[in-house]
């Protein structure tokens, strides 16, 4: 399944490329562009406010790993099927989710935090968060243009392998799914336990 993952990822290198493309340019405007007041970036904020109050009022461990596995997998899981309605969403959300990151990191400095505060609070899970998000809206990506394809095809009809590339990249969702999940849960374990003993035993 491993070797099926990579052979998946190598397929999509170049939507891998401009996922992280759209990524970096939504990074830049939500530490540029945005602040508090905007409409979207309050949205954001309250969907995690609500999930935050959700957890702590568990306060429980496996619950805190399970809701933050399961929201940031949905998002994923959203990303890579709605890339059949020609790839749309999943440029628009990647370039939302980097806004999050960008604003997020001009909060915290605007809060007084230090560049190694922002890096703890990111970098531990966001090794495996990141990508994993990236790679779902890449496949999604990839998704969009094999329909786009097709319809292409049938339309100057050419019927030589007509939704052969279409067909392949719908096998590989499965794999792609798996993949995902795993990294998604390893990450929110990460982000449950060691995240939160680094800031609170290094920060607190």
């Amino acid at each position: 399944m491993i070797q099926s993952f990579w052979q998946a990822l190598l397929n999509i290198k170049k939507q891998l490329y401009f996922a992280m493309f759209l990524f970096i340019i939504g990074i830049i405007i939500g530490y540029l562009f945005l602040d508090q007041n905007h409409p979207m970036i309050q949205d954001i904020l309250k969907q995690i406010g609500s999930i935050a109050e959700k957890v702590k009022e568990k306060n429980s461990l496996f619950f805190m790993i399970r809701t933050i596995f399961l929201n940031n997998f949905f998002i994923g899981l959203l990303m890579i099927l709605s890339g059949i309605l020609f790839g749309l969403y999943p440029m628009v959300n990647l370039m939302v989710q980097g806004i999050m990151i960008g604003f997020l990191i001009k909060f915290l400095f605007q809060q007084g935090k230090t560049i190694g505060f922002v890096l703890m609070g990111v970098l531990p899970h966001g090794i495996l968060e990141i990508p994993a998000i990236l790679i779902a809206g890449a496949f999604g990506i990839k998704l969009g243009f094999s329909v786009i394809q097709w319809i292409g095809r049938l339309i100057s009809r050419r019927t030589e392998n007509i939704a052969e590339d279409f067909w392949y990249t719908l096998k590989q969702v499965p794999i792609i799914i798996f993949g995902l999940a795993i990294l998604l849960f390893i990450a929110a374990m990460i982000e449950s336990t060691l995240t939160v003993y680094l800031l609170q035993t290094v920060y607190h």
